[in-house]
């Protein structure tokens, strides 16, 4: 499962004609005008203890079995909270805006708006990078997030994307665009004015979008 076997993130800026970067693996990195491609990635290593080799064993096992029931339980109450809606998911994408503003705030940035548009072509991105299987700022079926975004409507001047994938929760989500250059450029881009946020459960993928009105 994504969640135990580690993230991945990448982000998108575009100025008409665009720049982007990736970092922690995976997905399409290639700005529009030059390439910047960093990967990163893997497991972390596990904690560091003293108990002998054959309690670490039976530690190390029961831990993993202990990650796999809770991401199975985490699972299973995602699909049903699908079916019924998921008000959690919901939750979780106004939880991503919060946390995104309030790493500006802290730094003296207006706040980003939420924008229903916007937000509608985040959440069909992610949908379409767990369909599709996929972890890229290009889409297979709706081109660049430039494109898409027109497609869906929004008036802008400025745009910009971060997508991460395997991320658990907001917060996970968050400090590792945080701690990526590119993804922190765009949170804490001054131009920008709106952002829409989408996740889907099935793989975690979580998708930033951003624009300037």
């Amino acid at each position: 499962m994504k969640g135990f076997l580690g993230c991945t993130a990448a982000c998108l800026l575009l100025f008409i004609s665009g720049c982007q970067q990736e970092e922690q693996g995976g997905g399409d990195n290639q700005p529009l005008t030059i390439v910047d491609d960093e990967r990163e990635g893997g497991e972390e290593n596990s904690p560091f203890d003293l108990l002998p080799d054959d309690e670490q064993e039976s530690e190390t096992k029961r831990q993993k079995e202990q990650m796999e029931e809770q991401e199975e339980q985490m699972e299973n109450q995602e699909k049903q909270e699908r079916e019924q809606g998921n008000p959690r998911s919901e939750n979780l994408k106004a939880e991503v805006i919060a946390l995104t503003n309030e790493e500006r705030t802290k730094r003296g940035l207006d706040p980003l708006q939420e924008n229903g548009t916007v937000a509608e072509a985040a959440q069909a991105k992610s949908e379409d990078m767990a369909a599709n299987d996929y972890f890229a700022h290009q889409s297979p079926t709706y081109g660049s997030p430039l494109r898409m975004l027109k497609e869906y409507g929004a008036d802008f001047q400025t745009a910009a994307e971060n997508i991460a994938a395997g991320q658990t929760t907001p917060e996970q989500a968050v400090q590792g665009w945080m701690n990526s250059e590119g993804h922190r450029k765009n949170i804490l881009n001054e131009d920008l004015t709106h952002i829409g946020i989408g996740y889907e459960g099935d793989g975690k993928y979580w998708t930033q979008m951003f624009i300037e009105k």
